[in-house]
């Protein structure tokens, strides 16, 4: 490369460069290249040169070209005047395009002791930051040289965040450089990356983003940087145009090859220019992916008026927007902003369908950036309860029952309980088009309890409504065998008939032809021998009926009356 420059500086007249053509086949091979593989950017730079504030144009790897791209700072003490203070006008330099800064929080000295302190102007600079819309991270510049002394500067970071519980939303960087402490060549590669992680777990243990921060040539030869970026997250430094060293050498280079790890952050400048601030700053590239789907919506609990969705965390997103489908207007429309995975829709109706969808969002720079929907989701909420079961028929042996239809059942179970288990078992399903079912086989005079409820079908479960209360109720007894009457004494007939199993009481009942009425004679526990039904009159012929009944706490329940017996009454 050298002879190549000598023979081009050769060929230099009256100030005019004059390149060979294997020489400009070269030149435009590479332009060409990474023209190819990348897209553009500007941003203001300070030009040593000129001395003068520039435009300077900057190369993208194609592979963030999907990704959301910010501008933001990384700052330190450096940038205040008292070490307590931050210089920074963080308002205008927000207005001018940084929308997320890290903020050095604290460092180990650079001397052989290598003491931890706190940066003093921190907390100035992230409260003014976190006011103006800017996103904020926070750093550590780390010289450490064993796994040791990483995780005490992890444990002196998360005391420091611990004291002031700022809201930060951006990784917790590992800010990892070379210095007069920590110098290239002292410790192997292996040993670095595992100092790496040790700070980054620790971090991650605490509930934080941990991210590790390098150079170019550190992460090419002091680093296993394929390694780390399968577990943290990278942020690079290099100050160029572009971020790979394969432009301009080589007809066979490939841009970006010589970097086969992904980098979240590039700091591609410490000669920003910002409004704000009248000096130089350090300037990053932020490539956000918000090409991020939310998956596996679905149903944590349904009750017949809400729904509980859950939904896996997606990626880093610290929000998530809730849309429910409106028929009215035929679209989504946002319902909730949630920060958890979870979220309860209440106010619905029972025993109806609902449609979701859920999509996950960042707030950088005040503005709000959202991720990809996730599937619809269609979910039901449990059917109403069943009301007013009642009885529409009773027999010696068989009940009717009947309720009042539920919105959005599909069918209706039920129930009858079991004495002998003290359990309620499912006896029978309806469709949603019977409110009734008749319950046979059952004996005469004696109490029964059931319970129905609605069911709605939802893909592949069978949602079940709540109990409808208890409903007790009796069959029929049987009716009143072997009625006879006589009538022996004068104005006088007497009444015999056998006894009803579990019946307690039995009216006897006379029907008089002259009045042509039946008329109620008298209520008994038991069967008698014989009733005598006196003060009749002579001659006279009267029917008598008996019929059975049993007392329960809703009254009584009859037997049907008996074939009646006539007699002439002496």
């Amino acid at each position: 490369m050298k002879k190549q420059f000598k023979k081009i500086m050769a060929m230099t007249l009256a100030g005019t460069l004059l390149l060979t053509p294997a020489t400009i086949a070269l030149a435009r091979s590479s332009a060409t290249l990474l023209k190819q593989d990348s897209f553009t950017t500007t941003s203001k730079i300070y030009d040593a040169s000129s001395k003068k504030t520039i435009t300077k144009t900057f190369y993208h790897n194609n592979y963030y070209k999907n990704h959301k791209l910010f501008k933001g700072l990384d700052v330190s003490w450096w940038q205040s005047s008292d070490r307590k203070n931050t210089k920074i006008d963080w308002a205008s330099a927000h207005e001018d395009g940084i929308d997320f800064a890290f903020i050095r929080i604290g460092a180990r000295k650079t001397d052989s002791a290598g003491a931890l302190y706190e940066d003093t102007t921190a907390n100035s600079n992230i409260t003014q930051a976190l006011a103006n819309n800017v996103n904020v991270g926070v750093y550590f510049f780390s010289q450490a040289k064993t796994t040791t002394e990483a995780k005490k500067e992890a444990e002196y970071t998360l005391k420091i965040l611990d004291k002031y519980n700022w809201n930060i939303t951006l990784p917790v960087v590992f800010d990892y450089e070379f210095s007069n402490r920590l110098k290239a060549g002292q410790l192997s590669k292996a040993t670095m990356t595992n100092i790496c992680k040790a700070y980054c777990q620790v971090i991650e243990d605490a509930g934080y983003t941990p991210m590790i921060y390098a150079n170019y040539t550190m992460f090419k030869n002091h680093l296993n940087a394929t390694t780390l970026e399968k577990s943290y997250k990278l942020w690079l430094a290099r100050y160029s145009k572009t971020t790979t060293s394969n432009i301009l050498t080589t007809s066979e280079a490939i841009p970006y090859a010589d970097i086969p790890y992904k980098y979240e952050f590039w700091q591609f400048a410490s000669t920003a220019r910002v409004s704000g601030y009248s000096g130089n700053l350090d300037a990053n590239y932020w490539y956000k992916n918000t090409n991020v789907k939310t998956e596996n919506l679905g149903c944590e609990e349904q009750k017949t008026d809400s729904i509980t969705l859950s939904w896996e965390e997606a990626d880093d997103a610290q929000n998530y927007r809730v849309y429910r489908y409106n028929p009215d207007t035929q679209s989504y429309q946002a319902i909730a902003n949630v920060t958890d995975t979870e979220f309860t829709d209440t106010g619905l109706s029972a025993g109806t369908t609902y449609s979701y969808k859920v999509r996950c969002y960042w707030r950088i720079g005040g503005t709000n950036y959202f991720g990809n929907y996730s599937d619809v989701a269609e979910i039901s909420t449990k059917p109403a309860q069943v009301g007013n079961v009642r009885l529409s028929k009773r027999n010696t042996s068989n009940l009717t029952l009947s309720w009042d239809a539920v919105k959005g059942a599909d069918e209706y179970r039920i129930y009858q309980y079991n004495a002998d288990t003290d359990t309620y078992d499912r006896i029978a399903t309806t469709d949603s088009s019977e409110t009734s079912y008749k319950v046979e086989g059952l004996t005469s005079a004696s109490e029964y309890l059931f319970k129905v409820r609605a069911t709605r079908k939802s893909e592949d479960e069978t949602l079940l409504g709540s109990y409808s209360p208890e409903f007790v109720t009796y069959t029929r007894p049987l009716k009143v065998p072997n009625l006879k009457v006589k009538s022996s004494v004068k104005k006088q007939a007497t009444v015999s008939f056998s006894k009803v199993a579990r019946a307690d009481h039995y009216s006897i009942y006379r029907y008089d032809k002259k009045s042509n009425v039946w008329t109620y004679v008298t209520s008994l526990k038991s069967a008698p021998s014989a009733y005598a039904d006196k003060k009749l009159v002579s001659g006279r012929t009267y029917q008598y009926r008996v019929r059975a009944y049993v007392t329960t706490d809703g009254g009584k329940v009859f037997s049907y009356y008996n074939e009646p017996v006539s007699i002439k009454v002496k």
